[in-house]
């Protein structure tokens, strides 16, 4: 497993990452010894953003007669695969807003299976009235922010190969959405078909808008619904029901180029294992990328050495005003 630490970036074969990523690093922590006063460290909050663009529930009501567009797979030659993830956690509050860390993984599968590590490492989230609504927002558009430099990186580093993304590849006029663009054109011109999966999303309670589900393993293509559904949003690949295996449900993926779609699933089946439908690769990638104790503990040694702020517990309101009248766990519920 290789490790791809953010500040030691200066060997010739990070070249690429050291000029995609040096700004964004560089802004990491800036003026955060100017944050004096007690800091609330946070040691346990997760965060799980759902960033990516879904589907409304109503668009349920579009898709009719999707039995009729099933494309059946079949499995061509395999191709060397490679899958990128990444997560947030929060870690603490600041006057000038909260300190966030970030980590991503990618995992490269052919003969073996290769895993690089990105990070981990902080950012401070600086919060501005007149443009950030609230904590929750501005931590996840700086972690979409990450996450699609990282995929930069990997389009810009692997030639030839299956591509695959979490989330989608729909995308508004924004920042990220211009470099998810810059991204699928440069996996493009190297030879890659990306595929990105959403691990959440409402079709995933749709299990009955097929109403006789085909013999996996299939796609259904909705593009065009989909387009005709939304306006100002922008899909940059085509769009699936994706039934790869015997699961209970279609999980939505989205493919580029548009016109290899069909070859990059048929191609996927015999590249990677599908659990669920879902690719192993893909589900490796979110797990290298979480962040485990150790790496929750490190966060914690580098904001006490660095900056030796004066530690507050966090206060819950909720705690506080209805712990009298919950019921613990410990508690006989008859």
């Amino acid at each position: 497993m290789e490790l791809i630490m953010m500040r030691n970036l200066t060997t010739a074969q990070n070249t690429v990452l050291e000029q995609i990523f040096m700004d964004y690093l560089e802004a990491g922590l800036e003026g955060l010894s100017g944050a004096s006063g007690q800091w609330p460290i946070l040691f346990d909050e997760n965060i799980e953003p759902f960033s990516e663009i879904d589907f409304g529930l109503e668009l349920a009501a579009m898709l009719e007669g999707l039995d009729r567009r099933t494309i059946p797979l079949h499995g061509e030659d395999p191709a060397p695969v490679a899958a990128v993830d990444a997560s947030v956690v929060k870690l603490a509050e600041t006057p000038l807003g909260p300190v966030i860390g970030l980590k991503a993984a990618v995992v490269e599968r052919s003969d073996s299976v290769r895993i690089s590590i990105i990070g981990p490492f902080l950012k401070l989230v600086r919060l501005n009235a007149s443009r950030v609504s609230n904590v929750f927002t501005a931590v996840k558009d700086e972690f979409r922010l990450f996450e699609r430099l990282v995929q930069l990186w990997v389009s810009k580093n692997v030639q030839d190969r299956i591509v695959l993304l979490d989330g989608t590849l729909t995308v508004s006029a924004d920042r990220c959405g211009h470099l998810l663009a810059e991204t699928l054109e440069e996996a493009c011109r190297r030879g890659n078909m990306v595929i990105a999966f959403a691990k959440e999303s409402n079709l995933l309670r749709g299990a009955s808008l097929l109403q006789t589900p085909p013999d996996p393993p299939c796609i259904v293509e909705i593009t065009d619904i989909v387009r005709k559904a939304w306006t100002g949003l922008r899909c940059l690949g085509a769009v699936y029901l994706a039934i790869l295996s015997h699961n209970i449900y279609p999980v939505r993926a989205e493919a580029y180029p548009v016109e290899k779609g069909v070859a990059g699933f048929s191609r996927l089946l015999t590249s990677d294992v599908l659990r669920h439908g879902y690719p192993e690769t893909l589900a490796l990638a979110h797990l290298y990328s979480g962040f485990n104790w150790l790496d929750i503990v490190a966060a914690r040694r580098a904001l006490l050495t660095d900056y030796q702020p004066r530690i507050a517990e966090m206060l819950s309101p909720r705690e506080s005003f209805l712990a009298p009248f919950e019921r613990g766990h410990h508690e006989d519920s008859s």
